[in-house]
């Protein structure tokens, strides 16, 4: 133990000790805290399937839906549930 002025750690007396002791925890657990959070901020504000479909070229959903609809093999009833269905 360090003496300094006859107190222990440096002249602070025992409470600077604990909060030197718990400051330096709660400091990483505060960090550790900060970047999970960033983490799990970073994957929800990322690009949607719609995003990643368009950029790898493939069609959406719902362009599927039209061209089988233009193709003649879905009902207009059916198309329009499966538009309201998507859009939702």
């Amino acid at each position: 133990m360090m003496w300094w002025h006859g107190m222990p750690w440096g002249g602070m007396g025992w409470l600077g000790g604990l909060i030197m002791m718990f400051g330096g925890l709660l400091f990483i657990v505060l960090l550790a805290a900060l970047v999970i959070w960033l983490v799990s901020a970073g994957r929800q504000t990322g690009s949607s399937t719609r995003d990643r479909d368009a950029a790898a070229g493939r069609p959406s959903p719902l362009d599927i839906v039209r061209e089988r609809y233009a193709r003649g093999e879905i009902s207009r009833e059916e198309y329009e549930r499966l538009r309201d269905d998507l859009k939702t």
